[in-house]
């Protein structure tokens, strides 16, 4: 899962808007519902890959929809100013 990135998760999402509210579907339940077309190769310009002590998190930035702040956020990383920091909030289904 490393090589790949939910190109299309809102429509997957989608398939459980009619699902009961009180239990929102897990990223496991996305992942499994999503199909081989909502998924594509990552453009390494535009990856971040993020080390845990619980492991790899893969970040997908969106030129196409905010090319500002990815612009600002290459930046920082260029200049590793993320490097050290801790991480204040991270959920499941959370954009960050």
């Amino acid at each position: 899962m490393n090589r790949f990135a939910a190109g299309a998760l809102v429509g997957a999402v989608a398939i459980f808007a009619h699902a009961d509210p009180a239990k929102p579907p897990t990223m496991g339940d996305v992942i499994a519902a999503a199909k081989p077309a909502d998924w594509h190769a990552l453009d390494p310009r535009n990856t971040l890959y993020l080390e845990l002590a619980s492991g790899r998190l893969v970040i997908e930035l969106a030129p196409a929809f905010a090319p500002r702040h990815v612009a600002n956020i290459q930046t920082l990383v260029h200049e590793k100013y993320f490097d050290g920091l801790a991480i204040v909030r991270a959920q499941d289904n959370y954009v960050v």
